[in-house]
């Protein structure tokens, strides 16, 4: 993944704009080839009446509103989803400001991507060790307190570890709410509530990345930190001050 991301800022900086967009674009031209030169059928014959969509979206809806703890994740989830779309914005307006250039910009997301994949690979040891309630407020908080340091930081890597850290969150959070999520839905509603569930916690995510590029132009970088890590502290405090979210012990199983 380092790599690729490496490769890819080389590339931007050297090789012209254009160039590694149209590598993308024909990785996923070969990726749909692949797909359509399958030959196993992959839907099986549908048995039983004809569903109406509307009604099966409405059933989603209602288990996942009727669920007190699903329900308060979901609207938890929107809210800092809010913040993530604006984080991308952020890192490169501040990367720019400290003088980085291309490479050294493609340099800081590899460092989150790394933050990333250190978080997924320690989701479930997190899990099964600490409580739901302490994980879900615990890495929002974290993700709180990096907001602000990312105004404050002095250096291009001192912007990577903020974000690094930052990314790290992520995939816990999600590790540990996807599983006790998985968990209380009934087997046959999973796909229904997953969907619904995923329709709400990504509602917000385009207008994060808005907000934060209007606030960018209208009010410069300072003033778009300091409103998202505002949002971003409402968010871990509400979720620290939820008693269904707290009242949540260890994973199942």
């Amino acid at each position: 993944m380092r790599l690729v991301h490496r490769l890819g800022t080389l590339m931007f900086q050297h090789l012209g704009r254009a160039l590694p967009f149209a590598l993308d674009t024909l990785t996923y031209l070969a990726s749909a080839w692949s797909i359509r030169a399958l030959r196993t059928p992959l839907n099986s014959a549908p048995s039983g009446p004809a569903r109406n969509l509307r009604s099966e979206i409405m059933v989603g809806l209602r288990w996942l509103w009727g669920q007190a703890l699903v329900r308060r994740m979901a609207v938890i989830t929107c809210l800092s989803n809010f913040v993530s779309a604006a984080l991308p914005l952020l890192m490169i307006v501040q990367s720019k400001a400290l003088g980085a250039g291309e490479a050294q910009i493609g340099l800081v997301f590899s460092l989150g991507g790394v933050g990333g994949l250190l978080g997924a690979l320690v989701g479930g040891w997190v899990a099964a060790r600490l409580s739901f309630g302490v994980v879900i407020a615990g890495t929002l908080a974290v993700q709180a307190l990096m907001l602000p340091l990312i105004a404050w930081a002095t250096h291009p890597w001192a912007l990577a570890a903020v974000y690094a850290v930052s990314m790290c969150c992520g995939p816990i959070y999600n590790v540990v709410q996807l599983s006790r999520r998985l968990a209380m839905i009934p087997d046959g509603l999973q796909g229904r509530v997953n969907a619904a569930f995923r329709l709400f916690a990504n509602a917000l995510y385009p207008l994060g990345a808005l907000l934060c590029g209007w606030l960018l132009e209208h009010s410069g970088a300072a003033v778009a930190v300091g409103v998202f890590a505002g949002v971003m502290a409402l968010v871990a405090g509400g979720a620290a001050a939820s008693r269904v979210v707290r009242r949540e012990g260890l994973a199942p199983g």
